[in-house]
């Protein structure tokens, strides 16, 4: 399964690019299925990378939760 999940992340990741004008985003709703989909905020210490990033979503709010392992605790962004 890991195999797996991280040829998935390595495929996205050759597929995205930043070039300036011509830039594709991104969207949230591409990582679904790449990481763990939870519906409360995170606060266990993570035991491998694929534990490090996660999706929140409860309704209509998602957030993109990373682990920040030099200062051990997690962070997030807000999605629409």
């Amino acid at each position: 399964m890991n195999e797996e999940i991280k040829n998935y992340v390595d495929q996205k990741i050759q597929e995205h690019f930043h070039s300036g004008i011509d830039s594709r985003s991104l969207k949230l709703d591409n990582l679904f299925g790449m990481f763990r989909t939870v519906d409360t905020a995170p606060t266990h210490t993570p035991r491998n990378l694929f534990e490090q990033i996660m999706i929140f979503k409860t309704g209509t709010t998602y957030r993109l939760y990373w682990y920040d392992t030099m200062n051990n605790e997690w962070h997030y962004a807000t999605g629409v």
